[in-house]
């Protein structure tokens, strides 16, 4: 398998605060070479700049 995506509670968007104690707990299993990379995506909008819509002048 060369990819994955965890689930909290039926959910795969959840706070940030979950994703890092992930991220902590799984670290281990990359040190190990079990795991590749870890990566985390922040979905909240204010933090990403979003593509302009609308017809460009």
């Amino acid at each position: 398998m060369k990819s994955f995506a965890l689930y909290v509670d039926d959910r795969e968007i959840y706070a940030k605060e979950i994703a890092d104690a992930l991220e902590a707990d799984l670290q281990p299993l990359t040190t190990s070479g079990l795991i590749t990379r870890i990566s985390k995506y922040d979905t909240n909008p204010a933090n990403n700049p979003q593509p302009r819509q609308g017809p460009r002048d």
